[in-house]
């Protein structure tokens, strides 16, 4: 009834820039992370089974947050490069539980994440934008620390065969909070809720 999966990743990745043209001095960036998981899984029924994941994570920056360079003088803003953008770390600890009866399938699962150096995409750092006198000016950041928590439910139903084919609707809801750990201040790039709602109609030719 029980099943324990464990995993480790490990990963390397290095940016090697060539300076061609380019303003602004490019940078070169480099670093490696190992990654342990572990999922626990109970099989309590035939039905329904219940789950826990936790799992470490790293996400290089890329080569345009580091290194890529752009303005537009019409509108007067600017992006600019990071080169002492760092890699993010993150520890994420999730339990869910699923079901399974006749033609109903359900899915729910409450996660949290810590993350280190997470990395805020280009972010107003200074200026105004549409300010002739003081151009704004946006890069790419890490933010120290970070925590991410919420939940998803789904839910989908087989309702048989009519008028030659099967009849499937299904739904999902899910809320997401996201906050500096220093601050309290909420990331404005996390969507905080979605609702998805659908109807499916399948045929099969014989």
């Amino acid at each position: 009834a029980w099943s324990i999966t464990p995993g480790l990743r490990a990963e390397h990745y290095k940016l090697d820039a060539s300076q061609n043209g380019f303003a602004p001095k490019v940078a070169n960036n480099s670093d490696s992370a190992v990654s342990p998981k572990l999922g626990v899984l109970f099989q309590a029924s035939e039905q329904w089974s219940v789950y826990g994941n936790y799992a470490a994570g790293f996400r290089a920056p890329n080569a345009g947050q580091v290194n890529a360079f752009f303005e537009n003088p019409n509108a007067y803003y600017r992006s600019i490069p990071n080169p002492d953008l760092k890699p993010e770390k993150s520890k994420t600890f999730e339990i869910g539980v699923r079901g399974r009866v006749d033609g109903f399938t359900f899915d729910a699962a409450a996660f949290t994440g810590r993350f280190t150096d997470f990395i805020q995409d280009q972010v107003l750092v200074s200026g105004q934008y549409g300010n002739p006198a003081n151009w704004a000016t946006f890069q790419s950041i890490n933010i120290d620390r970070v925590r991410i928590s919420g939940f998803e439910v789904k839910g989908e139903y087989d309702w048989g065969c009519y008028a030659g084919g099967r009849f499937i609707t299904n739904a999902a809801y899910g809320y997401t909070d996201g906050k500096e750990t220093n601050t309290n201040k909420p990331l404005d790039t996390i969507s905080p809720q979605q609702l998805v709602l659908g109807v499916r109609y399948e045929r099969k030719e014989v």
